[in-house]
């Protein structure tokens, strides 16, 4: 009998000894032993723009050097290549990000615990939407909403199967107009052509309990309290809270805590083949959750920024001409000055301060803005252009037209314009490709184009090749659409490129028949 149990026993002891060491391999497998915070210093550290995670890294190491990137997926990258010696991340982040990154590790020792909260709009309706908000935070952590949620997001490694409750949203109180992050997993990400994550889950739920219509505002995390500030969006979720910024802007009762910690990269074995890795990262990029139909949504968009602000760009300089050939000085003074001053500073501060500055009251969609903006750059570029064509041509083909009976216009349109073109026209290509290049950074104020389809698949997928390949292939499809259009266009204005028949539409030839038509071709004098 006393033998039975003392096997019992024995067994007993070594299920517990196996468990243990299960858990510790598990353990092992993500925490680094031989590493602690300490070590950072001297090193280089990813950190996110916006997050204010540096100021916890320096306090805790003096001697850390910091480099700032605009999105995780960014920041991995780096890390993997040997840029990186660790990066810091939130430890729900972290397991979506080992989901796809096995090698990822992190520093046992914790950076510091970081509360997150709502920041709201200075749009006369901040403390009615701040006492509804903390009243339904209190209630969403005493009733235990808080954990089923968590439950459902931050601890699932199984995201694409997570689906946010849409229904019930009646909207009697209105819009509410909510600045997320666009690639924050577990928190606010795309997931099948819809933002979805804890961050909206948890706004459907307060919209649904007060009445408002919730319609989602995506930017990246370092302008979502610009948006918020400016009035472009109403909350702005998963903020940071800091003493600074709780001087300077109205914020909830935290709703979010999580732990700050510094994650390394370890590389593994990887029993991929080249052909295999390569399928598994085109089916994430293009066939999962239909991505491909991302990608055209981001090309249509690109399209109709760039060929938008080309022709109405190319309208309004023309005009802004004809509007200065009446020579009044201080107008021209005035157009030169501000022509300068917007060509000076870089595009993305200038399409930033039109969105959050200029139209920050008027909540004009981000397409309209981007349009704006560039086709005011591209009108005084045109300006410019046409001045140092009409130059080009000379005056004294303008003084001979005028003593003849033509009017200014006239001898505008007729005889400098059509030979003006011919000289800047390659000049004008050269724009052409410039704005196309340039919206590329429309995705600061919310635009969902190309490139910030590019950017929110990569923060899905964490692949870079495919998304970012494939963005350059049809930025280079695009660009050479549209400069075949400016070729066909500017065709009739290329003297090498007429034929002599339309050269000479309309001009008696017939000194010159037998000479045409023994070289085929027109004098020396044409």
């Amino acid at each position: 009998m006393k033998k039975r149990y003392v096997r019992m026993v024995l067994v007993v002891i070594v299920m517990i000894s196996s468990l243990s060491n299960v858990f510790a391999s598990e353990e092992s497998d993500y925490v680094v032993k031989d590493l602690t915070l300490d070590d950072l210093n001297g090193k280089v550290v990813g950190v996110q723009t916006g997050c204010l995670y540096e100021t916890h890294l320096l306090k805790r190491c003096p001697d850390v050097n910091i480099e700032f990137f605009a999105d995780p997926s960014t920041m991995i990258l780096a890390l993997k290549q040997g840029k990186l010696f660790a990066m810091l991340t939130e430890s729900n982040s972290y397991l979506c990000e080992r989901r796809f990154h096995p090698g990822l590790k992190y520093i046992e020792e914790v950076l510091e615990k970081i509360d997150c909260a709502v920041m709201f709009s200075p749009s006369g309706r901040q403390e009615k939407l701040r006492e509804e908000m903390n009243a339904f935070i209190a209630e969403y952590i005493n009733s235990g909403e808080r954990e089923d949620m968590e439950d459902y997001w931050l601890d699932n490694s199984d995201l694409d199967s997570c689906v946010v409750d849409r229904s019930g949203i009646t909207g009697e109180n209105g819009k509410l107009v909510v600045a997320v992050e666009s690639g924050y997993e577990p928190f606010s990400f795309v997931s099948k052509g819809e933002v979805s994550g804890f961050d909206v889950d948890f706004v459907y739920r307060f919209a649904r309990k007060y009445g408002y219509s919730p319609e989602f505002y995506l930017t990246t995390f370092d302008a979502l309290s610009a948006a918020v500030a400016s009035g472009k969006a109403d909350l702005g979720m998963n903020v940071v809270l800091s003493d600074e910024r709780s001087d300077g802007a109205i914020f909830s009762d935290p709703y979010n805590t999580y732990n700050l910690i510094a994650t390394v990269y370890e590389k593994s074995e990887n029993k991929e083949s080249f052909f295999e890795k390569t399928g598994n990262s085109f089916y994430k990029t293009f066939v999962k959750e239909s991505r491909y139909e991302l990608f055209l949504y981001g090309m249509y968009v690109t399209l109709i920024i760039c060929i938008l602000s080309i022709v109405i760009g190319t309208v309004a300089g023309l005009l802004l001409y004809l509007l200065l050939r009446e020579r009044i000085k201080a107008l021209t003074r005035f157009t030169e000055l501000f022509g300068w001053v917007i060509h000076a500073m870089p595009t993305v501060l200038f399409l930033m301060i039109l969105s959050y500055v200029v139209f920050a009251s008027a909540k004009l969609n981000g397409i309209i803005v981007s349009v704006i903006g560039f086709s005011v750059l591209f009108c005084f570029t045109m300006y410019d252009l046409i001045v140092s064509g009409v130059k080009a041509v000379g005056k004294g083909q303008y003084e001979a037209a005028r003593a003849q009976g033509f009017t200014d216009k006239s001898t505008f349109f007729l005889i400098q314009n059509p030979q003006a073109i011919s000289h800047f026209l390659p000049a004008y290509k050269g724009e052409v490709i410039s704005i196309i290049k340039d919206s590329s950074i429309v995705g600061y104020i919310a635009v969902m184009d190309l490139t910030k389809i590019s950017d929110i698949v990569r923060s899905r997928t964490y692949e870079a090749f495919f998304p970012l390949i494939t963005t350059a292939l049809i930025y280079f499809l695009i660009m050479a659409l549209l400069i075949f259009a400016v070729n066909k266009v500017g065709l009739p204005f290329d003297k090498t490129k007429r034929k002599t028949k339309k050269i000479l539409k309309g001009i008696d030839v017939s000194k010159y028949g037998d000479y045409l038509e023994k070289i085929g071709k027109l004098p020396s004098i044409f």
